[in-house]
C-alpha cells in the first residue's frame, strides 16, 4: 500500500512538473512598420524558436496576425515544453542567439524589433 501511494505522489508531481507552459505576447506594431516587424520575425524570432525546438526547449510556437484596427495586431505564441525551461527562456535564447547569430539580431532596414513594435501585453498560460 505504501508503495501504491508513493508511485502515486511521484506519478502527480511529474505531471505537473512536465505540464507545458506557454508564453503569449500581444505586439503592436508602429505606424508604417508591419511588414518590416514581420519580415524581422522570420528572420530572427521563428529562427531562434526553430533552434529551441530542436535542441528540446520549446514544444511548438507560432505568431498570428490581425490586420484590423485593435490595441495590438501580431501575437506571438511559444509553448515551453515545461515550467523549469519557461523559467529559463531568457537565458536559454541568449544562448541560441549567442550561437547562431554571432553579430547580434539580424536587422530590417537598420531597424531592431523595438524601433518597429511595442508589446502591449504578455501572458503565461498553462493547460488545465
Amino acid at each position: 500500500m505504501k508503495f501504491l501511494f508513493s508511485l502515486l505522489l511521484f506519478s502527480f508531481a511529474f505531471t505537473a512538473s512536465s505540464q507545458t507552459v506557454t508564453a503569449v505576447d500581444y505586439i503592436k506594431t508602429k505606424p508604417g512598420e508591419f511588414d518590416n516587424y514581420i519580415e524581422f520575425l522570420k528572420k530572427n524570432w521563428v529562427v531562434a524558436r526553430d533552434k529551441a525546438k530542436e535542441k528540446g526547449y520549446i514544444v511548438s510556437f507560432q505568431y498570428l496576425t490581425n490586420r484590423e484596427d485593435t490595441s495590438w495586431d501580431v501575437t506571438l505564441m511559444t509553448e515551453y515544453k515545461d515550467e523549469a525551461t519557461y523559467k529559463e527562456r531568457e537565458k536559454i535564447f541568449q544562448q541560441i542567439f549567442k550561437e547562431y547569430f554571432p553579430k547580434g539580431a539580424i536587422l530590417v532596414n537598420g531597424k531592431r524589433s523595438k524601433d518597429m513594435a511595442d508589446i502591449k501585453m504578455s501572458k503565461e498560460m498553462k493547460k488545465e
